[in-house]
């Protein structure tokens, strides 16, 4: 639910806040390790209102070192890799702007929502995140296995009259300090930043503004629901990157966007479809050079929630979506694109099955070539590792062939084999005798 905001549309508006932060760098200067250059001056996607329909986004010129399957018709073809980095070790902040979240009914049921998502989303029992597992980059994959929840603070000042980019690039950089993220951190850090109801918002992307600016639902459903941006920074000769979104209060677009679509009455269904949706594209693609399908003009997007987002209703689609089961509890969500399943799905596992070798039997200075078969219901890399083996063997890490020449001692030797994925292994043992 993220339709990409690189509009030519909001092209003015963007570069003259970008030209307004970078005119003023004192303001954000004092007192810390990093300087703030400028927030992107695009933002990384937006959330298309439930019937609005998708819009085409424009994107700077990018070669993917991973192209997309050939044969498949968009939405329906695979993200490819253009070069940039993703987030390794996902950390989410919730950043609660404006004095209502301490006192108005409808916010303390929205905080408690968010609160209780993040705190369960990337931990067991949930596997809908792991779908992001396997788009990595140079120096590894997103890691799951525990709560994305980092903390949550309260911003009690009231948001501007009219929220600016430049307005949620300093409240990103506010949370920032607030919340003690050191330069180190920061590239694993994620802000999402939550506005109180009856915001107003200048800032637009591909469709308009924000579906239920200052808190009146938009009778024409154009408009974004949420989207994803990032700050940059300067540390010595490096440059840093603080990914956030900006997630509007959800309530204030109602159905338009997510008030009731999965669950009745589904009051707050809009805030996990919309912060999922976001988060996951904030992990795989946080500085839009990422993953990204920069051919797909039908979801607007191309990111791995864009090309599933309100099921594909927009453009005829059938894609999955439903409630996921976290530990703390039931949350309305949308299906991720899988490159491995080649498809919209609401778990990242696959089935994932390996043949069991019959017992080997070799003798010394045997010369061996044993291929090891492994079935799994997408095609997703495969990578094997073998302890155990016979003195002399090793094992493919991507072929999973157990090649070499049989050398002392004789016996009999217990081989262990495991076979993963970005979101499983399995494994067999079996016996080799060496006479």
């Amino acid at each position: 639910m993220h339709v990409r905001a690189l509009l030519a549309a909001a092209a003015a508006v963007l570069a003259a806040t970008t030209a307004t932060v970078l005119s003023s760098p004192s303001a954000l200067a004092t007192a810390r390790p990093a300087t703030v250059l400028a927030g992107s001056g695009r933002p990384g996607g937006a959330l298309p209102g439930s019937g609005a329909p998708a819009r085409t986004a424009t994107r700077a010129a990018a070669t993917p070192a991973v192209a997309p399957a050939a044969s498949c018709a968009e939405p329906n073809c695979d993200v490819a890799y253009h070069g940039g980095p993703v987030i390794h070790s996902p950390h989410v902040y919730l950043l609660f702007w404006g004095p209502k979240w301490k006192s108005a009914a409808a916010e303390k049921g929205a905080l408690s929502y968010l609160t209780e998502f993040y705190k369960g989303l990337g931990a067991a029992p949930d596997t809908w995140s792991l779908t992001a597992a396997q788009y990595g980059d140079g120096k590894g994959s997103p890691a799951f296995g525990k709560a994305l929840y980092a903390g949550a603070k309260l911003d009690p000042g009231t948001p501007p009259k009219s929220v600016t980019l430049e307005d949620l690039v300093l409240e990103a950089d506010k949370g920032r300090k607030d919340f003690g993220i050191k330069p180190g951190a920061m590239e694993n850090s994620l802000i999402v930043i939550a506005p109180q109801s009856g915001t107003c918002y200048s800032v637009q992307t591909d469709g308009g503004t924000f579906i239920g600016n200052c808190g009146k639902d938009s009778a024409s459903r154009t408009g974004y629901c949420a989207f994803h941006d990032y700050d940059l920074y300067a540390s010595g000769s490096k440059r840093i990157f603080l990914p956030w979104v900006n997630l509007p209060f959800q309530l204030d677009a109602g159905a338009n966007c997510g008030e009731g679509y999965i669950n009745k009455p589904g009051v707050y269904d809009g805030f996990s479809l919309a912060a999922g949706h976001e988060t996951m594209e904030a992990i795989t693609d946080p500085m839009v050079t990422a993953w990204y399908d920069g051919k797909d003009k039908v979801s607007g997007g191309g990111e791995i929630a864009d090309k599933c987002a309100w099921g594909g209703a927009a453009w005829g689609g059938h894609d999955p979506f439903g409630d996921i089961t976290l530990k703390t509890g039931k949350f309305a969500m949308q299906s991720l694109w899988s490159n491995a399943a080649g498809a919209c799905v609401m778990s990242g596992k696959l089935t994932l099955t390996v043949v069991t070798p019959a017992t080997q039997k070799s003798a010394l200075g045997a010369r061996v070539s044993l291929p090891i078969t492994a079935r799994q219901s997408g095609r997703a890399r495969l990578t094997f590792k073998a302890t155990g083996l016979p003195h002399g063997l090793s094992i493919g890490k991507y072929s999973g062939k157990i090649t070499g020449t049989v050398k002392a001692p004789k016996g009999t030797f217990h081989a262990k084999v495991t076979v993963s994925y970005f979101a499983g292994s399995a494994t067999i043992t079996f016996a080799w005798v060496v006479s």
